[in-house]
């Protein structure tokens, strides 16, 4: 196809976005190489001064390794296709779709300088007819660098490759699929009504998510008694299927270095803070239509609530997001507004967990990645642009390190290396979001993506099992779901960060005003 359609103008009428795809080097060394930068520097440090909180200023040398190493050469590497043109960064080559003369499928053996020739490489080379080349892979596994001679070495090969063909109308390149018609749309709404989720709206759908709206949200007239005949079935349902989430294991285990390391009134009371908070992830996770695998909870870590799976839109991902300090904190609340009930000295214990659950909420609100104030930061900033995402959620790294470095707190550089992983995921992804709307319409399942991925991809062992077949579908699943994701509108951003604003001055109120407690343990000094 050559012809330079653009997208159509945005939900709140601004000018549209060029369709401009990326495909970067991969961040995996990168981020293994910032970890190796902050080791070494930790070790150094540790062995040449005495300096206080040795591992947060090691991480902070690594993030910055990694910020430079993004900047001089990740962003100055890779190959750029939109609806005009494909163009090799790296080598400063651009190439007309119309000025395309041939497509090639090569093999290459790479040669080692101390041995026989390392294993046969696919890759794909795009020519013009004065002789420019164009020419990249997907042979990470074999060849870990970004350049393999002239190729290029890129995860998303196979849908660089899809672009190729699409753009170019090269049929012989075609998955069986898309010889048929292609839709005339070509609009990203189109490309995400073809590959979303499904948005059913039959009887049969209405009536279910009536079943799982939340108890008492339609009180009957006719009494509180009936009321109660209704709620108590459902509360105690979903009670019920709440705590089957819980993972007994590591909730047994949990409790049990609490209890050995503090008491097993503080452990128990460390758990119901942190299983309520997760709670709320899950019944958001269920309201939004994503499966969940279950609620761990981990000794110093704290709880996480797995999704098998995305959501939507990242209005959906901001409301499980929030969700579970939005639960945390009204326990934080009624624990508080025990303790005025009850009074000092008797109900200061019922305070203490009040200010606990405070904390450990406000902490959890930090705009660090991957807290979830760093994931609803991940989810408003996106919405405004991947390059705005980008640096957003970077710069909660590099915040995150001040933070670690300020409280002493060592353990949060083990969820920024967590949080800088979950970044290198978005990236992964992030061709996809204007990857698939340059395809012209054409669909791009699994089982074209596979088409696609064996004519460019070496072939691995063990490729063709069942078990790996159905990783892939996973990963790309993800992938595409999540970069066809929707963006959040004006008023949702602004929703969500009122609410996050509020839920931030409520639990700052709580711990201010829980401070003359003993058993408090003052947690407001770790904010003066």
């Amino acid at each position: 196809m050559r012809d330079s359609e653009s997208p159509p103008p945005t939900a709140d009428g601004a000018p549209p976005r060029p369709l401009v795809a990326a495909f970067r080097p991969r961040l995996t060394g990168l981020v293994l190489g910032a970890v190796g930068v902050s080791v070494l520097a930790w070790a150094g440090l540790g062995l040449a001064s005495s300096l206080d909180h040795v591992l947060p200023i090691a991480a902070g040398i690594g993030l910055a390794w990694f910020l430079v190493r993004v900047l001089t050469h990740h962003l100055r590497e890779g190959i750029v296709a939109d609806a005009a043109a494909i163009l090799d960064v790296g080598r400063a080559i651009r190439i007309e779709w119309d000025e395309v003369a041939s497509i090639r499928f090569d093999v290459v053996a790479p040669q080692r300088a101390d041995g026989p020739a390392q294993t046969p490489l696919r890759v794909v080379a795009v020519e013009a007819a004065d002789g420019r080349r164009i020419v990249f892979g997907d042979f990470s596994p074999y060849h870990g660098s970004s350049r393999l001679g002239e190729a290029f070495n890129t995860a998303e090969a196979s849908l660089l490759l899809a672009i190729v063909a699409a753009r170019t109308s090269s049929e012989g390149v075609y998955p069986d699929a898309w010889h048929a018609p292609a839709p005339e749309t070509s609009t990203p709404a189109a490309a995400e009504a073809a590959d979303g989720p499904a948005v059913v709206t039959t009887d049969a759908a209405a009536a279910e998510a009536a079943r799982e709206a939340p108890p008492g949200a339609l009180a009957p007239a006719w009494g509180l008694i009936a009321l109660a005949f209704k709620i108590v079935p459902k509360v105690g349902g979903a009670a019920l299927k709440l705590l089957k989430a819980f993972k007994p294991g590591a909730a047994a285990l949990t409790v049990g270095v609490y209890t050995i390391l503090f008491s097993w009134k503080f452990a128990i009371a460390l758990v119901v803070m942190v299983g309520v908070h997760e709670c709320g992830h899950v019944w958001a996770m269920w309201r939004s239509g994503v499966t969940v695998r279950g609620i761990y909870l981990l000794p110093f870590i704290g709880g996480a609530a797995v999704a098998d799976g995305i959501a939507g839109t990242r209005a959906k991902n901001a409301y499980i997001d929030i969700n579970g300090p939005i639960w945390g904190s009204i326990l934080a609340a009624l624990c508080f507004g025990a303790w005025l009930g009850v009074g000092t000295p008797e109900g200061d214990l019922l305070g203490a967990a009040a200010a606990w659950g405070a904390l450990l909420n406000l902490f959890n609100l930090l705009p660090i990645m991957p807290l979830d104030g760093g994931r609803i930061l991940n989810d408003v900033s996106f919405s405004l642009g991947s390059t705005i995402g980008t640096v957003a959620v970077f710069a909660s790294l590099l915040f995150g390190g001040a933070v670690a470095y300020v409280l002493g707190f060592e353990l949060l550089v083990l969820m920024l290396f967590i949080g800088a992983l979950e970044l290198g995921v978005h990236l992964a992804a992030a061709p996809y979001t204007t990857g698939v709307p340059l395809l012209g319409g054409r669909r791009l399942t699994f089982v074209e993506h596979e088409h696609f991925q064996g004519l460019v991809a070496t072939v691995q062992p063990g490729r063709t099992t069942d078990r790996r077949r159905e990783a892939r579908e996973k990963l790309f699943d993800r992938h595409v779901r999540q970069a066809l994701q929707t963006p959040m509108t004006g008023g949702q951003v602004v929703l969500v960060l009122a609410g996050y604003a509020v839920l931030v001055i409520g639990l700052v109120a709580i711990l201010w005003s829980t401070t003359s407690i003993e058993e408090a343990g003052h947690p407001i000094e770790l904010f003066r």
